[in-house]
C-alpha cells in the first residue's frame, strides 16, 4: 500500500507546484478575474520545495 500523500508524491515525481497562502484579495478588489500567474521557485539543486514569488499579470 502506498502511504505517500499528493503533496508529496507530485512535485518529487511529476514537477507539480503546489501553493497555499496566496493572497489575492487585491485582484478580487479591482475584479481581476482572468490573470497569467507566473510562479518563480528558488533553483535549489535537490530540493523538492523552496519559496517562491509568484506574480499575478493583468
Amino acid at each position: 500500500m502506498n502511504t505517500f500523500r499528493t503533496e508529496t508524491r507530485l512535485p518529487v515525481h511529476n514537477g507539480v507546484t503546489l501553493v497555499e497562502n496566496i493572497f489575492v484579495e487585491k485582484l478580487a478588489a479591482e475584479k481581476a478575474y482572468e490573470f497569467l500567474l507566473v510562479i518563480a521557485p528558488l533553483r535549489i539543486y535537490g530540493a523538492t520545495g523552496s519559496w517562491v514569488n509568484p506574480i499575478a499579470i493583468t
